[in-house]
């Protein structure tokens, strides 16, 4: 006798798709990889799905460790359900797209070159301000592993351009403060992303607000403030998180135009941050601080 069961909910197609595109979370990405270990369906689908295949041709940056044409269906039903389950394992893992901008993120320097957030990243106490003769750089293990990995990505950049690449490589720009560069880079991010043809429409029609986000900080590092306020103002009419709200309240003080407006940028960030590490929130507090001293 023959029994069928009912596929579980868990994942989604959105969910699968998410997968493929390297953006769900650690915990669900984790639960995806568990779930295909157990679910061959789920795992075909993976495997055989065209658009899968179509990246992974198309789209070297990505660096899938596995083609999808070397698994067919027959596998699963030749091999023991043990070794299935492990091979599926390993093979789920190797499948994941190579996260840049993680990478990045876990291999920030001690200290952040400017007052601008990074969507992603961990506090970083900021580098202190250098006054008069530049002063020679000191040897930072950290900040040369992360120039090594940023090197990576840049020549993945180069090699392959597109969104993802050219955004961790614009980013890599600014952690490393080559603000021109990662304007550029960023842009060039933007408008692949969208199909437009220059920034300023691509950043109009763009829907991905940690990318815009990531732009504006970009603008601000190079003193285009108001063209970092316009980036981040998109960005947050299309999500509220930590690092949009900071941005923007950081791009408003430094226009120096309105006090009042920016302290009231600030306590959004604050409203919205609320269970974020506290050394961002000191940094929020005293900058509204400064600001309310100059209002008096």
């Amino acid at each position: 006798m023959t029994t069928t069961t009912e596929h579980s909910p868990f994942p989604s197609d959105e969910t699968l798709a998410a997968y493929v595109e390297g953006t769900l979370d650690e915990e669900t990405r984790e639960r995806v990889a568990e779930h295909m270990a157990g679910c061959p369906e789920c795992l075909e689908v993976l495997l055989v799905n065209g658009e899968l295949e179509a990246r992974g041709e198309s789209d070297p940056s990505l660096e899938w460790n596995a083609r999808p044409v070397a698994v067919h269906s027959n596998w699963w039903r030749n091999a023991t359900i043990g070794l299935a389950a492990a091979a599926a394992v390993a093979l789920v893992f190797y499948l994941l797209p190579r996260d840049d901008l993680r990478t990045l993120a876990k291999a920030a320097p001690p200290r952040r070159p400017s007052a601008v957030r990074i969507t992603g990243f961990p506090y970083r106490e900021p580098a202190p301000t250098m006054r008069g003769k530049e002063k020679e750089k000191p040897f930072d293990a950290a900040t040369l592993e992360f120039e090594r990995v940023a090197a990576d990505v840049r020549q993945r950049a180069e090699k392959h351009p597109n969104a993802k690449t050219l955004r961790a490589a614009g980013v890599a720009d600014l952690v490393l403060n080559e603000h021109h560069s990662a304007v550029k880079n960023l842009q060039s991010a933007l408008i692949a992303k969208t199909g437009q043809s220059d920034a300023a429409l691509a950043l109009a029609a763009s829907n991905d607000a940690a990318m815009l986000s990531d732009l504006a900080a970009a603008y601000i590092a190079d003193g285009r403030y108001r063209e970092a306020s316009v980036a981040a103002e998109r960005a947050w009419q299309l999500s509220k998180t930590p690092e949009i709200a900071w941005n923007r309240a950081l791009a408003v003080e430094l226009q120096a135009k309105n006090d009042q407006l920016a302290i009231s940028y600030w306590r959004d960030y604050l409203e919205v941050d609320q269970n974020g590490d506290p050394r961002w929130r000191a940094e929020a507090e005293g900058r509204i601080a400064e600001l309310e001293n100059l209002l008096h």
